[in-house]
């Protein structure tokens, strides 16, 4: 079996990190903060020692006109700032921004871009290492841009990039308080002052002389990452590459190693070659491109850079699981990804694509990106096994700390055993959870493009003038608009046509189309311990949220972000063990916090203020706390 080793760093031990569970793979481990060292090889941990580029007006960073930004004949017409950035100098930064290559090649979150005139959307939120550009070394290309004369006297060879205004109103998810601090900047005179210099709204430059607190880090490629890519993409992305066994890359290993990171590089990185790549999501537990809950496939011909939470997107297809594990539902979920993978084969793989004059990437293939989920213990670690017998790999993407415990089933596979990366002090503020409340309240509050395909639909702004429970929702009949209410998960087999409307109440729900249902048959919408439809003939659109339902007329309300269009045939919901987080619940206008809506929490469906009533002691309502640092039996060292 070929393979490839990159040289590892044993990870720092720590006597209060717990081991891993060997049963347990769905539960979220590490919520608590970290307590062991990170290191340089990682991450980059000390901001004075990367960040070496000091904006200075009309030194190096030059406001540009109306009439100058007509020269340059750009996609994107608003005003901006360029900054010229010599060789091997670089900058961080906290928030939003487009951004543009005009002359020379910048390193961005592992990604070589060079000159075009094509926008990229940059998020770069406390959540995650801040996104962090190096300029690489000039060369002169045949792509060139025209430049007004006072740029070109000004700059000499050095790297210039245009950044400009990213209005997409993504800094309004702050509403909540949860979402407040991501794109905030530190609080700094001198971070403020070189923030007014940029004079890019929602754009704040980390300023490299001061100590950031509590401490943030940049994103810099690993060593062992890097050349993994260097050497894959140079195998699978020449001109001369088998149609018939395109590029499939699998990306496997254990929780918090960097998986999802490390997928969403490779995506980029083969997008320099290739007009669209398809992106399959196995992760249910916090996916890249949708809420939890879902299996999806993705086919994308622009990069990504920001974390998950930063880019909800409909997907070409996928399949409602309704758990962030597929712990309940292994068969089932299995049974998708092989209905994805047959819709990768027969519709996306050699799907041709006309590019553009001077784009030359190919265009003939599309090849897959698939990201596994973290379980890798018990039955996770057959489930992963099944995978990859199902998708059939080209490169296994093997982070090394899981080189014990997970085999190759792919022997033609070529295998890449790369270095995981340790958590970053980010995750002691936000956790798993958390990244999946993200997740949940960005897609409900996400505005999709209408022109855009049901297989393409990205997101074009968020809007939180309103919360959630303001929103007007629509309303369907149930013997008109719904087919099929189905229940899955442990224990909803049990619930009994009278209690369903106890069930789907305030739930979170998947739209599912079946393009086999038939409008003739006279049957009950819900039959208990109904089974979900074929994946081979049904597909999961989007999610919505039951707010409301009235049996007496025989009607219901739902929330859902999807366009009209895309509504239409999903005719069947599919209610899962997931549900709505509370702050998509409660009304953030309310600053003093006195209920939801104008109504008092008295009053509020749902929701309860409180531990209850005064001089009660009820059982579970006060928070439960876990303890993750005690040891089975089986894992005391003897």
């Amino acid at each position: 079996m070929p393979s490839r080793y990159f040289d590892a760093v044993p990870r720092s031990y720590s006597p209060s990190r717990p081991l891993p569970s060997s049963s347990e793979g769905e539960q979220d481990q590490n919520e608590e903060a970290f307590d062991g060292e990170y290191t340089d090889k990682v991450f980059v941990s000390s901001n004075s020692q990367q960040q070496t580029f000091i904006p200075q007006s009309e030194v190096n960073t030059f406001k540009m006109t109306s009439e100058e930004l007509a020269i340059m004949s750009l996609q994107n017409k608003s005003q901006g700032t360029l900054l010229s950035i010599p060789t091997g100098k670089s900058f961080a930064f906290i928030g939003a921004c487009y951004l543009t290559v005009l002359r020379g090649s910048i390193s961005l979150m592992g990604v070589c871009l060079h000159t075009s005139s094509r926008s990229y959307p940059i998020f770069s939120p406390r959540s995650d290492p801040l996104a962090l550009i190096i300029a690489l070394q000039y060369v002169p290309t045949e792509h060139t841009i025209s430049l007004p004369n006072r740029i070109v006297k000004n700059t000499g060879e050095t790297s210039l990039i245009l950044i400009q205004s990213l209005k997409m109103n993504v800094e309004s998810l702050g509403n909540y308080q949860i979402l407040s601090q991501l794109f905030n900047p530190y609080e700094n005179e001198n971070n403020e002052s070189i923030s007014q210099c940029i004079g890019i709204d929602g754009l704040h430059f980390v300023n490299p002389s001061v100590s950031l607190k509590p401490p943030m880090h940049t994103f810099l490629l690993h060593d062992s990452w890097a050349n993994a890519l260097d050497l894959c993409i140079s195998k699978f992305t020449s001109n001369n590459v088998s149609i018939a066994k395109p590029f499939v890359g699998l990306v496997k290993g254990p929780k918090n190693c960097g998986k999802s990171t490390f997928a969403r590089s490779l995506l980029n990185t083969i997008l320099t070659s290739y007009a669209r790549v398809a992106f399959l999501e196995c992760d249910v537990g916090q996916s890249e491109f949708t809420p939890g809950g879902m299996v999806s496939l993705h086919v994308l011909s622009m990069p990504v850079f920001g974390p998950s939470f930063t880019h909800p997107t409909i997907p070409f297809r996928a399949h409602y699981v309704g758990s962030s594990t597929p712990r309940s539902s292994p068969s089932q979920y299995l049974s998708f990804l092989r209905a994805l993978l047959e819709t990768y084969r027969t519709e996306i793989q050699n799907s041709y694509e006309n590019l553009a004059d001077g784009d030359n990437r190919i265009g003939s293939i599309v090849p897959l990106v698939v990201n596994t989920q973290g379980w890798i213990k018990g039955l996770g670690a057959d489930l992963l096994q099944k995978i990859e017998e199902i998708v059939v790999p080209t490169a296994i993407f093997n982070f090394e700390g899981s080189q014990s415990s997970l085999g190759h089933s792919q022997q033609s596979a070529e295998v890449y055993y790369i270095q995981p990366i340790l958590p970053s002090p980010s995750t002691q503020y936000f956790t798993a959870t958390n990244r999946r409340t993200f997740a949940i309240l960005s897609y409900f509050h996400a505005i999709f493009d209408e022109n855009e395909n049901v297989n393409n639909g990205q997101v074009i702004r968020w809007n939180t003038e309103l919360p959630l429970c303001s929103y007007r929702p629509w309303e369907v009949s149930l013997k008109k608009g719904i087919d099929k209410i189905i229940l899955t998960g442990a224990g909803f087999e049990d619930v009994l046509p009278d209690e369903l409307h106890h069930a789907i109440n305030c739930a979170l729900v998947g739209l599912v189309c079946d393009e086999q249902s038939s409008d003739e048959l006279d049957e009950p919408y819900y039959t208990q311990g109904g089974s979900l439809p074929s994946p081979s003939y049904s597909r999961c659109v989007g999610l919505a949220l039951v707010r409301g339902l009235d049996l007496q007329k025989g009607k219901l309300h739902l929330l859902t972000p999807l366009p009209p269009k895309f509504l239409q045939s999903c005719r069947i919901l599919v209610k899962g063990e997931l549900e709505i987080p509370v702050w998509g619940m409660i009304d953030f206008r309310d600053k003093k916090n006195n209920g939801v809506a104008g109504a008092s929490w008295g009053k509020v469906p749902y929701l309860q203020m409180g531990h209850g009533e005064a001089g009660v002691n009820i059982i579970g309502a006060a928070k439960r706390r876990v303890r993750r640092n005690l040891m089975r039996k089986n894992q005391i060292p003897i």
